[in-house]
């Protein structure tokens, strides 16, 4: 069992806004991951999808909108969101203060820690 305060995970900076991995493949987690993200009045999360892994968001505090594929969903602190795998999501903060959202996806979307500059040699997928 392993305890992890949110703002000492990793820090990946990438689709208009930043983010913490808590528990990510870089510490050994790869079936299922945490990250902790803020955004402040006005930032984004542009839209995007992972290939094959399922992400569930939930907020924390202040409120914002859901981005799809299909337009925008109003979305505030106490509700979460499921995207399947290669579902397009994404998240704007239309508040005044920050919007916290705690992600998790499984399996690990190896692909974006990449992307992040961290390597993982091959992915399930590739093998």
């Amino acid at each position: 069992m392993e305890i992890k305060k949110w703002e000492e995970g990793q820090l990946f900076e990438a689709n208009g806004a930043h983010m913490r991995w808590v528990f990510w493949p870089g510490n050994g987690c790869n079936g299922l991951t945490l990250h902790y993200s803020i955004l402040y009045p006005g930032e984004s999360f542009r839209l995007h999808k992972h290939d094959y892994s399922a992400d569930v968001i939930s907020v924390i505090k202040g409120k914002g909108k859901l981005l799809t594929a299909d337009g925008e969903v109003d979305i505030e602190a106490g509700e979460s969101v499921f995207a399947n795998a290669g579902e397009l999501h994404g998240f704007k903060n239309t508040g005044d203060e920050p919007m916290i959202t705690i992600g998790s996806q499984s399996p690990a979307d190896l692909e974006l820690y990449r992307r992040g500059g961290f390597g993982f040699g091959k992915l399930e997928k590739d093998k």
